[in-house]
């Protein structure tokens, strides 16, 4: 594998593993399913993570489509992308909610359903709005045929931790602590935000040449 697609796909798994958020979600994971007895709770967890897969596959599948339905150029859409991860990586930063998932009154209305783990669980607090637009973007932006098995790799990857961590909420939440979690989140929170400046740098430059190329390393 050559040293461009080996970049791509670190940064298609940082990028996906980081705007999914495994461990941010424990809480939420955890106080969803407090009614849940162990093997209710697994099969929760294997049914969000399962859902996650399928959502962000089937939207990396059909980016072609969706940007040529919608007449929308790599460039924008870079750009756009970028925005979405910048701020959601400011959020995380500060240690707010990440609404683009869902809504303090979506939460509250979801706490009372019997069943979870498809929605708000799977969509959208895993597979939300901006891990969508995350993986169209990689998917079509990444090199010429290699892009989209890639990315659908990391997706792979990202929802089989995703659902390792899910498994194990209880004891990474009690190893942890709450501190450790938005230690942890803010870190991530950190490289999401890098991610999306170097997202909207790399349309800017494909709009206009050269102005930004020295801001690039």
């Amino acid at each position: 594998m050559s040293d461009g697609l080996v970049n791509f796909a670190i940064t298609a798994f940082i990028s996906i593993f980081i705007i999914v958020d495994p461990p941010g979600n424990i809480p939420i994971f955890l106080s969803l399913t407090s009614d849940y007895d162990d093997t209710h709770r697994k099969r929760a967890g294997r049914t969000a993570a399962l859902t996650c897969f399928a959502v962000l596959s089937a939207f990396a599948l059909a980016g072609p489509g969706i940007m040529s339905l919608f007449n929308i150029g790599i460039p924008a859409l870079r750009i756009a992308g970028g925005v979405i991860l910048f701020a959601i990586g400011l959020q995380m930063l500060h240690g707010q909610p990440i609404h683009t998932k869902a809504t303090p009154e979506e939460a509250a209305e979801w706490s009372s359903r019997e069943e979870v783990a498809l929605v708000p669980i799977g969509i959208p607090i895993l597979a939300g709005p901006g891990a969508i637009s995350t993986v169209v973007v990689l998917s079509q932006t990444g090199p010429r045929y290699a892009a989209i098995p890639i990315v659908v790799a990391c997706i792979a990857v990202t929802t089989l931790i995703t659902y390792l961590t899910l498994l194990q909420s209880r004891y990474i939440s009690h190893l942890l602590g709450r501190s450790g979690i938005n230690v942890l989140v803010r870190l991530m929170g950190l490289l999401l935000a890098a991610i999306g400046v170097q997202f909207c740098l790399d349309g800017l430059a494909a709009v206009v040449p050269g102005m930004i190329s020295g801001l690039k390393p």
